[in-house]
């Protein structure tokens, strides 16, 4: 790949990551750049092969809730 198309499929990854984050959200809970730090290692981890379906990567997390880092279920409660 080149170095323009890995940035770009990384910012889709980004964005993907970021959309499925709001999916975990209750109703008036908007996610800080804090909280998506915290869930983006496990995001790409756990999931990255749903990555960029947000409905997949939302089912992906879930499924693996007690496998994520302790600040990402911290996210996730």
């Amino acid at each position: 790949m080149t170095r323009r198309t890995t940035t770009v499929r990384n910012i889709g990854f980004a964005i993907a990551f970021a959309l499925s984050t709001l999916s975990f959200s209750t109703a008036g809970h908007a996610y800080t750049a804090e909280e998506q730090r915290l869930c983006t290692a496990d995001a790409f981890k756990f999931c990255a092969s749903d990555i960029p379906n947000i409905d997949a990567i939302t089912a992906c997390m879930k499924a693996n809730k007690a496998k994520l880092s302790v600040g990402c279920r911290s996210v996730m409660k």
